[in-house]
């Protein structure tokens, strides 16, 4: 689809297929939005009058359970709590406690109201297969991205040896069987009046990608997050066996196998700063030694990244958000 970046992430236009499509297939997005109106409203009268105007029943079941998220940046309408009674006297024929879930998203931003409503529910990368999580869980979405980003389909096995509660290991997984990653997922549009179930289901079926071979290494030096992993795996399908292994004392495990390394270190409040910096310098050489003709996916928060910049060879670097720390993930080959 068509595309381009927009404020807290990227807008498309399409037919409620494209919705379908990028909802159910997407493995790296957090949440989608459709947007409904646009319009300038620089009074609650008008405001009200305007939102009253949109096609509610195309979008809204009978009977929903309502909830907002409002927002007012540079605008004459600054009181939120205003603009959700205004709407919900507007929306009170659709209200009903035991209904399904629907949330009304209300952005103002120099008097221009964007109205949209989610169509994702809970946030996407809570993929159904993790159910046990470890210390610091690197979120699926943001797996799925490296690894994307990485080309992972270009590579015969993947080493993930830090593998905390085994996101990296499953989300290869999941993209070499050409898994759907919502499939599970109940996602608000089917209590909408324009749904189509047979749409969504032949959507689904349309352009699936193919699968390809993959070898997987998972270990991790934590006793626990081993057998966190192994749940995790039973609950996915993925029949292999997480090792309990120091990083430190491992060498390729597929020397003949064209693989990519991820790893995802401790960092943040777990280790000191200095520290920090001796440890990734100390995995970068255990690379250089131990994983000759290995491409890697090593992610750095930012605090360490300025301190071993020029000591790291890398490629290229992306900056994400890890929870609420801010980090590079550095692709580079040894």
């Amino acid at each position: 689809l068509p595309c381009f970046a927009a404020e807290g992430g990227v807008a498309f236009r399409g037919k409620l297929d494209a919705l379908y499509r990028a909802s159910a297939r997407s493995y790296c997005a957090t949440r989608f939005l459709m947007r409904i109106a646009h319009f300038r409203a620089d009074n609650f009268d008008y405001f009200k009058r305007q939102f009253a105007a949109i096609t509610w029943e195309l979008y809204l079941p009978p009977r929903c359970t309502l909830s907002f998220s409002i927002s007012c940046r540079k605008s004459r309408l600054m009181h939120t709590g205003r603009l959700e009674q205004d709407a919900r006297e507007v929306l009170a024929s659709f209200a009903d406690e035991e209904g399904s879930a629907q949330k009304i998203f209300i952005r103002f931003i120099h008097d221009i109201c964007t109205v949209s409503l989610d169509a994702s529910g809970e946030a996407l990368y809570r993929r159904s297969y993790r159910t046990h999580t470890a210390e610091a869980p690197l979120r699926e979405t943001s797996a799925s991205l490296i690894l994307k980003h990485a080309g992972l389909q270009n590579y015969a096995a993947l080493i993930d040896p830090m593998a905390g509660s085994g996101v990296f290991s499953i989300e290869a997984f999941m993209q070499s069987k050409a898994r759907i990653p919502q499939s599970l997922h109940r996602f608000p549009f089917f209590q909408w009046p324009v749904f189509s179930e047979k749409m969504f289901n032949y959507t689904l079926e349309q352009g699936q990608a193919k699968p390809f071979d993959l070898l997987i290494h998972t270990s991790d030096i934590d006793k626990r997050c081993v057998d966190i992993i192994a749940q995790n795996f039973n609950e996915c399908g993925l029949k292999a066996e997480a090792q309990c292994r120091d990083f430190f004392t491992l060498t390729n495990p597929f020397p003949d196998k064209k693989s990519l390394i991820v790893l995802n270190p401790p960092y943040g409040e777990r280790i000191a700063l200095v520290d920090a910096e001796n440890f990734y310098i100390k995995i970068f050489e255990h690379l250089r030694h131990n994983f000759k003709d290995c491409d890697f996916a090593l992610i750095v928060p930012l605090k360490v990244f300025s301190a071993v910049e020029r000591k790291i060879i890398y490629r290229e670097k992306l900056r994400f958000h890890n929870g609420n720390i801010l980090t590079y993930v550095l692709f580079g080959g040894i």
